[in-house]
């Protein structure tokens, strides 16, 4: 039986930016995974449905800061591949 020691723990950060349509629940939801929201605002005015341009980051595991962005998009609708 071999045992593992010493195990390396690989952090990585991750900043994005993304423009929403600003009553998606994605912001919520990123921030239930541990990923920071930094900025939320508009460029435009008046725009029908009002789109939020949002600003991110969070430092951590890669598969959990991958499965927090994933989250996010399906809660607000915008998986890869989504109709």
């Amino acid at each position: 039986m071999s045992q593992r020691m010493g195990a390396a723990v690989a952090f990585f950060a991750l900043s994005l930016s993304a423009a929403i349509v600003a009553a998606s629940g994605r912001p919520a939801a990123l921030r239930h995974a541990g990923i920071e929201i930094v900025a939320i605002h508009n460029h435009m005015s008046g725009e029908d449905p009002r789109i939020a341009f949002l600003h991110y980051w969070g430092i951590g595991g890669a598969e959990d800061l991958a499965r927090g962005v994933r989250a996010a998009l399906e809660k607000s609708g915008g998986t890869p591949g989504s109709p």
